[in-house]
């Protein structure tokens, strides 16, 4: 499975767990991460990216940098560049995500899936951008022939007052959330916040590593970061990965409305092409049991590659 994946590393320390979870099915061949997009505008983002793939000692794929949106708050890639240097000479770093995409589509001989765990920005320019030398084809068409489906971490049905609340990644950029979850050319599979927001990951090995590597580092910048934190992101890339398994259900094709403050709904059509992804309780399980088995799975996955 080849992959691009899309990050805003360094609002949340999921993201970061999110990227190593994808490192260790690339160790075991299950997948190639062909190129990262950097949803974010934080001057130390690409070195907290290349810290977290040098400790691990991974190969780094090309960057692409976000070319418009506004900066959010940094959470930890200041410290981490701090603490682990800003060590980026490795890195092949593209100014605008959407020529790095854009090429690697082009020039991949077989479909590749989108997975994108931050907010839909350059995944909607990336839908609009226009023919270059990299294709003759728009955004649109190249995704037909190159893409097999867009997995994205975006929106949810957790109501507020009666109306569902809006999702973090749905509300930054409300009209790239409608450009991708309404208007995408090819599939997209919708990983709620609700899915990961109760499954918490990490406890064990930040309670082990305790800040010596740029990964629990980040955690730590958290006040549940020892105690388990919410995995929206890890969840979101662990389907991608192996599908539902026992962990997952996914709902009939259908549509999904994205309201003026991000707030999502999606509703089954035959003619739609979303899928939205639920939670999966076993036979004499709870719920809590059923999202600590899913926690398990990345817990134990990332755990394996820690050094």
């Amino acid at each position: 499975m080849d992959i691009i994946f899309d990050t805003d590393i360094g609002s949340d320390c999921d993201d970061m767990l999110a990227l190593a979870l994808l490192l260790y099915a690339q160790r075991k061949g299950e997948c190639n991460i062909k190129a990262i997009g950097y949803s974010q505008k934080l001057d130390n983002g690409v070195a907290t990216l290349c810290a977290l793939y040098n400790y691990f000692g991974d190969k780094m794929p090309p960057i692409g940098l976000m070319h418009c949106g506004v900066a959010q708050d940094d959470k930890y890639c200041d410290l981490i560049v701090e603490r682990f240097g800003k060590n980026t000479q490795n890195a092949e770093v593209y100014d605008d995500c959407i020529d790095l995409m854009r090429k690697t589509l082009a020039e991949s001989e077989s479909k590749i899936t989108i997975c994108a765990v931050g907010p839909l920005t350059n995944i909607a320019a990336l839908i609009n951008s226009q023919p270059d030398s990299y294709s003759e084809l728009d955004g649109r068409e190249l995704l037909k022939q190159k893409c097999d489906r867009i997995v994205t971490m975006s929106g949810g049905a957790i109501e507020d007052e009666g109306d569902h609340f809006p999702e973090y990644n749905a509300r930054v950029d409300v009209e790239a959330t409608r450009t991708v979850l309404q208007n995408s050319p090819v599939d997209v599979i919708v990983s709620p916040v609700e899915l990961g927001l109760t499954t918490l990951t990490a406890k064990d090995i930040v309670n082990k590593y305790d800040g010596e590597d740029p990964l629990t580092l980040s955690y730590l910048q958290f006040p549940d970061g020892k105690t388990g934190r919410h995995s929206c992101d890890p969840v979101t890339v662990l389907y991608m990965l192996y599908g539902v398994c026992d962990y997952f259900t996914e709902s009939k094709k259908g549509k999904m409305t994205v309201c003026d403050n991000g707030a999502t709904y999606f509703t089954e059509d035959s003619c739609g092409n979303c899928t939205w992804l639920c939670q999966r309780v076993l036979d004499n399980e709870t719920e809590e049991q059923s999202r600590s088995r899913v926690a398990k799975r990345i817990d134990d996955a990332v755990g394996s590659i820690m050094k």
